[in-house]
């Protein structure tokens, strides 16, 4: 992901590659997605990004217990 702008989750504004990506995330809970954003100058690839995305959904599914 090359430019990525805060608060913005749209395909455009995100810098995603494709629409399949762009539906990845947008289909995240808001609290991944929050994350995401916030941490957004870590990642320099699509799979970088997923990779944390899927460890914060594990992260957050151990605290709902």
């Amino acid at each position: 992901m090359n430019e990525i702008y805060s608060g913005l989750g749209d395909y455009f504004s995100f810098g995603f590659a494709d629409v399949s990506q762009a539906g990845y995330f947008d289909g995240l809970p808001k609290e991944i997605r929050q994350a995401v954003l916030q941490n957004q100058s870590r990642f320099h690839s699509f799979e970088e990004m997923k990779t944390y995305a899927e460890k914060q959904k594990h992260k957050h599914k151990g605290k709902k217990k």
